[in-house]
């Protein structure tokens, strides 16, 4: 039976300066990696993704629908 290892990533966006940071990585710099190099990197390790779930965090009427926190699961095999 096939056995699978799981990872959970979280990109939040800053209130402060609109930026995204990666809410696992303790280095300011690498907080920003763009979530397309990220995700490549991982995927050249074995992690496959598996599911987005964008989300709106804020309240308030004029941050309706705006994206405030993205959550990416992803998977690789457990040889």
């Amino acid at each position: 039976m096939q056995k699978w290892e799981y990872l959970r990533l979280i990109n939040e966006r800053s209130e402060d300066d609109n930026l995204f940071y990666w809410l696992d990585m303790p280095e300011k710099s690498t907080k920003l990696l763009p979530p397309e190099e990220r995700l490549t990197a991982l995927g050249q390790d074995g992690w496959e993704l598996v599911s987005v779930l964008p989300t709106s965090t804020w309240s308030g009427e004029r941050m309706s629908g705006y994206t405030t926190r993205t959550t990416y699961w992803l998977k690789r095999s457990i040889s």
